[in-house]
C-alpha cells in the first residue's frame, strides 16, 4: 500500500513555491508561469487520485481532492491579480470567488487542509480591501406630473 508521502512533499514543494507570486506587486509573466506549474502540477495530483481511487484508498483519495481545490484556489488567486493588473474588475471578481470555494472545497475534502481556515479568512480580507462594497445613493424622488417639451 502507498503512502503517498514522496507525491505529498512534491505537491507541497510546488504549492509553497508558487504561493510567493499571490500579490498584486509580482511581475505578470512570473505569475503566468506559476500558473503553468500549477496546471503540470494539478495533471500530477489528478493521476495520484485516479491511482488511490482504484486502489480503494478513500483517505488518500479524499487527500488528493483537497490538493486538487488547492491547486484550483491558488491558480483562481493568481488569475484575480492578472485580471486587477489588465483593468478586468469582473472577471478579477469571479477569480476571487472560485478562489474562496476552492479553499472552502479542499477544507471539506480532507481533515488535512483544515489549516486552510486562515488562508479563507485571509481571502475574505482580500475581498474586502481590493472590492470594497459599493454604495450607491438614489435620491428618492417622486414624479407627480410629466410635462413634454417638444
Amino acid at each position: 500500500m502507498n503512502d503517498y508521502s514522496e507525491e505529498i512533499n512534491q505537491f507541497n514543494e510546488c504549492v509553497e513555491a508558487q504561493r510567493k507570486f499571490l500579490s498584486i506587486v509580482r511581475d505578470s509573466g512570473l505569475q503566468r508561469d506559476a500558473l503553468a506549474e500549477l496546471s503540470a502540477m494539478g495533471t500530477k495530483v489528478h493521476e495520484w487520485k485516479i491511482q488511490a481511487i482504484s486502489a480503494q484508498n478513500e483517505n488518500s483519495a479524499n487527500l488528493f481532492l483537497g490538493c486538487e481545490c488547492v491547486i484550483e484556489a491558488l491558480q483562481a488567486e493568481l488569475k484575480m491579480w492578472l485580471y486587477l493588473k489588465d483593468d478586468e474588475p469582473d472577471k478579477a471578481w469571479d477569480c476571487l470567488v472560485d478562489a474562496q470555494m476552492a479553499t472552502s472545497n479542499a477544507i471539506c475534502a480532507h481533515e488535512g487542509f483544515s489549516h486552510l481556515e486562515a488562508r479563507a479568512v485571509q481571502l475574505v480580507n482580500i475581498e474586502r480591501i481590493v472590492f470594497p462594497k459599493q454604495v450607491f445613493f438614489s435620491t428618492g424622488l417622486i414624479v407627480r406630473r410629466q410635462q413634454c417639451s417638444i
